[in-house]
C-alpha cells in the first residue's frame, strides 16, 4: 500500500508530490536567467556554471543540448516575450545522509519578466552590510546551491532596516558579494570588484560587465575590498541576471557619492543593456 503524507493542508498519496533530496537537504543547484524573444542571455555560460556546481556536488549533469531544447520548448509553450527562466537540478533518490547513485532530476520554470522591478533597480537601490558572513573557504561559496538560507537571512536582515539588498563580508572581513548580486565599486575613475577567492559567485553578469568595462577602456581590477573602502567609494553598483547593472545609491543609511547613479555606473549600465538587447534580438 502506498504511504500517505500530509502536504499543504491535505492528506495525499506520497507519489503526488516529489519528496526529493532537494526538499530534504537542498541537494542541488540552480540557475536564474533572463530571456527575451525566446533567447536566453548567455545560456551557454549559465550551463557551464550549472555543470561546475553539479560537479562539486558529484551530480551528473544532463545533456546541455536537451536542456537547451527544453528551455526553448518551455518559452514557446508559455508564449512569453520576456521571461525569467529558472533551472533547478538536484540529486534524485531517497532521503539519507549518504546519497545513492541516482539519475539527476531537473525542474525548469518560466515566469513573466517584471519590467517595473527592472526600472526601480535601474534607478538606484539601497543596501546594508549585514552581520552574516560568506565563508570563502567553503566549496559551496562559488556555486548556486539550493541551500540558500544564508542569502535569505541576509536579505531579511537588510529588509529590517528598509534596504533592498544585503552585502556580505567574508570571514577575512573583506566584501564578498551581495545576497543576490555581485559588487563593483568606483574610486577615482577605477573600477574594482571582489575576486572569486573572496567568496564571490562567478556571476554571468559580473563576467559580462568586466569585459564591457575593459572595452570602454576603464581601469578595472579584481581585488579585495575593505568595508571602509566600499563606504568611501565614489560610486557602487551591483549586478545580477535579472536586473543587469543596478546603481547602489545608499549604503548603511548613507548616500553613496552624490546619492545618485554616477557616470561610470551609467556607462556600464548603458553598455550592458546594449549588449543584452543585441544578443537577445529577434531571430532572423
Amino acid at each position: 500500500m502506498e504511504r500517505i503524507i500530509f502536504y499543504n493542508g491535505t492528506l495525499q498519496a506520497e507519489s503526488a508530490r516529489p519528496l526529493s533530496r532537494a526538499v530534504h537537504y537542498g541537494d542541488g543547484v540552480f540557475e536564474t536567467m533572463r530571456a527575451r524573444n525566446g533567447r536566453v542571455f548567455r545560456l551557454s555560460e549559465h550551463f557551464e556554471r550549472l555543470s561546475a556546481g553539479l560537479n562539486v556536488l558529484r551530480i551528473t549533469l544532463p545533456e546541455t543540448a536537451k536542456l537547451a531544447a527544453a528551455v526553448d520548448g518551455l518559452l514557446r509553450a508559455n508564449a512569453l516575450p520576456e521571461a525569467v527562466v529558472k533551472i533547478i537540478a538536484f540529486r534524485g533518490g531517497p532521503a539519507g545522509p549518504l546519497p545513492a547513485v541516482h539519475a539527476p532530476c531537473v525542474l525548469i520554470t518560466a515566469e513573466p519578466f517584471d519590467h517595473g522591478m527592472l526600472a526601480r533597480n535601474a534607478a538606484g537601490i539601497s543596501a546594508r552590510i549585514v552581520s552574516l558572513r560568506r565563508d570563502e573557504t567553503s566549496p559551496l561559496s562559488g556555486i548556486k546551491s539550493l541551500n540558500y538560507l544564508v542569502n535569505i537571512m541576509a536579505r531579511m536582515e537588510a529588509a529590517d532596516s528598509g534596504d533592498r539588498e544585503a552585502l556580505l563580508l567574508n570571514r577575512g572581513g573583506c566584501v564578498a558579494e551581495g545576497a543576490t548580486s555581485t559588487v563593483f565599486m568606483v574610486s577615482s575613475g577605477s573600477l574594482r570588484t571582489p575576486p572569486l577567492s573572496s567568496g564571490a559567485l562567478p556571476g554571468i553578469t559580473r563576467a559580462a560587465v568586466l569585459k564591457i568595462a575593459r572595452s570602454l577602456d576603464l581601469d578595472c581590477a579584481e581585488a579585495d575590498i575593505a568595508p571602509a573602502e566600499l563606504k568611501g567609494a565614489d560610486e557602487i553598483f551591483l549586478t545580477n541576471a535579472g536586473s543587469g547593472v543596478m546603481p547602489l545609491i545608499m549604503l548603511d543609511g548613507r548616500s553613496v557619492g552624490a546619492g545618485r547613479p554616477g557616470p561610470v555606473t551609467l556607462r556600464c549600465q548603458a553598455a550592458y543593456n546594449e549588449t543584452f538587447a543585441r544578443e537577445t534580438g529577434r531571430r532572423t
